[in-house]
């Protein structure tokens, strides 16, 4: 039995695959949108989900100390980091670990800078905060999932679910 244990360590890079800054990364909510639906037939409510439509998504990197990402990441413009990390794996058959690559990119346009708090030994907490555009994870090198907001593409375990979306309204054939 495989036993997913915990991530062992992650990087963060630019999209020009430089390392940036020693930082925490928290993960977006995945959060469909929907419409509720009732009337003649239906018994009730049905808050249905929209395929391929997602609330906004939100993603943040706390940074150690101020940085010169930071002012980067403050840029009006979009933006491209990856998180690069090892799960931890157990097979309980052969009792030992064995190493999963773990990534996730994301294109994002940048919200807000909370510059954090100066106080002698301490981390300073700096804090950007984004708005995901893009986003893709990929678990042992398979993608999991590739969400493009802007180029309508849905794709979750294998399948895009708005490639007939984009067929149907003449955007591909």
């Amino acid at each position: 039995m495989k036993i997913p244990d915990k991530l062992v360590q992650y990087y963060v890079f630019d999209g020009d695959n430089m390392m940036i800054g020693v930082a925490d990364l928290t993960l977006p909510d995945l959060t469909y949108m929907s419409e509720t639906v009732k009337g003649a037939g239906i018994g009730g409510e049905i808050d249905m989900p929209i395929i391929g439509s997602l609330q906004s998504m939100s993603t943040s990197i706390t940074w150690r100390s101020l940085v010169e990402e930071t002012a980067m990441f403050l840029e009006p413009k979009g933006h491209t980091f990856y998180a690069k990390g090892s799960v931890q794996e157990f097979n309980s058959d052969k009792s030992d670990y064995k190493q999963i690559p773990l990534k996730v990119t994301m294109r994002v346009l940048p919200k807000s800078l909370k510059m954090g708090k100066l106080d002698p030994g301490t981390s300073i907490g700096t804090t950007s905060d984004f708005e995901i555009l893009y986003l893709k994870l990929e678990i042992n090198n398979n993608v999991m999932y590739e969400i493009d907001k802007a180029n309508s593409i849905f794709f979750i375990n294998g399948v895009d679910y708005l490639a007939a979306v984009r067929r149907t309204a003449g955007l591909s054939s």
